[in-house]
């Protein structure tokens, strides 16, 4: 995955619109939640946490561009197994 970045429209917006995985932190570095996008469509997965208001001001994200949506299913899967995420619990 990607460097942590501040959770911005600003941020977001610099973010390849393609398939793949994406984690969102808490301040304090806790795993909140682990998704996926499908083809084209990364950063509106992004923005919808945005629009949404379902994120803090504090809060960071980093991602995983994916070669295809098969591939982002399987790392997320994979990323939620390793950081067990507040929100991705069952």
């Amino acid at each position: 995955m990607t460097q942590l970045k501040s959770f911005s429209a600003r941020n977001v917006q610099n973010v390849p619109n393609q398939s793949g995985v994406y984690e969102i932190q808490s301040d304090s570095g806790v795993s909140q939640y682990v998704g996926m996008a499908k083809a084209g469509n990364l950063q509106d997965r992004l923005m919808d946490h945005i629009n949404k208001g379902d994120i803090s001001s504090d809060d960071k994200f980093r991602f995983r561009p994916t070669s295809s949506t098969r591939e982002a299913q399987q790392l997320e899967q994979t990323y939620i197994d390793k950081l067990n995420p507040k929100q991705n619990k069952t």
